[in-house]
């Protein structure tokens, strides 16, 4: 049986991540990453089977931060603090004993391995490094701060609640220090990364990487559980399903970007 690991990224998501622990505590390794939510109760208390690290948060408080997202106006602090906890916590998780590495965020809930298990078997069988989801018919935030980053099937964008990595990726040094490579976008820097990887080893994006679903928030992998507040609603998931086959590979309707919470 394949030895995972689990690498979660949280700001004051405490009890959601308490239930995954629980869940997991049997498992294999485990790290959490916390930004500093700047109040003791939500902090997650230290615990001898887990491997907790404390980062600062990079907010300058929780009301500027708030402010700037009310306005609509990209903000940089997701993406410095996701790829800065994502890198901490994968190198923690490196010089473990362990085959594949599965990172999600705190609003994440995991209450089983079953559909991990299967993503794995999927993942041999195909030989690919990489596996999660993308936001086919989105439109993410370029480098410049300016919605024009189309999410078609050609995306390298990779989703940051959930995704699977081969742990051979870690022991070479890949995605133990993740470059900001759009500070206003998680997805691209997760996806550059690949793309680092696939160009260091003659290899096409579509090799090393695993699509699970054409939205972010999938429904149908059992044992994960995404933020309720996030996912699509049935009829609205219908429709874009609709989209997604009928439209693509033409142009999809602009739907409005997920954005990634602070808590990472």
């Amino acid at each position: 049986m394949s030895r995972i690991a689990f690498v979660i990224s949280m700001y004051d998501e405490l009890d959601t991540v308490r239930r995954t622990i629980g869940s997991l505590r049997d498992v294999g390794p485990i790290v959490v990453v916390q930004s500093d939510p700047h109040r003791a109760d939500l902090l997650l208390s230290p615990d001898a089977e887990i491997q907790w690290l404390l980062m600062p948060d990079l907010a300058p408080s929780v009301e500027a931060y708030e402010a700037v997202r009310s306005t609509g106006s990209p903000s940089d602090i997701p993406a410095r603090a996701l790829c800065r906890n994502f890198s901490a916590g994968m190198a923690r998780v490196s010089s473990e004993d362990i085959d594949f590495v599965v990172t999600i965020l705190g609003d994440v809930y995991v209450s089983s391995l079953t559909g991990i298990k299967k993503i794995v078997e999927r993942m041999q069988a195909g030989g690919f490094s990489v596996a999660g989801t993308r936001a086919l018919g989105q439109v993410f935030f370029d480098a410049n701060g300016l919605l024009t980053r189309e999410q078609g099937t050609e995306t390298t964008d990779i989703m940051p609640q959930f995704f699977v990595l081969d742990a051979a990726l870690l022991a070479q040094g890949y995605f133990t220090s993740l470059q900001v490579t759009n500070r206003f976008t998680t997805e691209q820097c997760l996806g550059d990364e690949v793309l680092r990887y696939c160009g260091e080893h003659g290899l096409g994006f579509a090799d090393c990487c695993l699509w699970l679903a054409n939205m972010p928030y999938p429904h149908d992998i059992a044992g994960i559980t995404y933020n309720p507040d996030k996912a699509e609603p049935r009829g609205i998931r219908r429709l874009v399903r609709w989209a997604r086959r009928h439209v693509l590979p033409a142009r999809l309707p602009t739907l409005p970007a997920h954005t990634v919470s602070r808590e990472s």
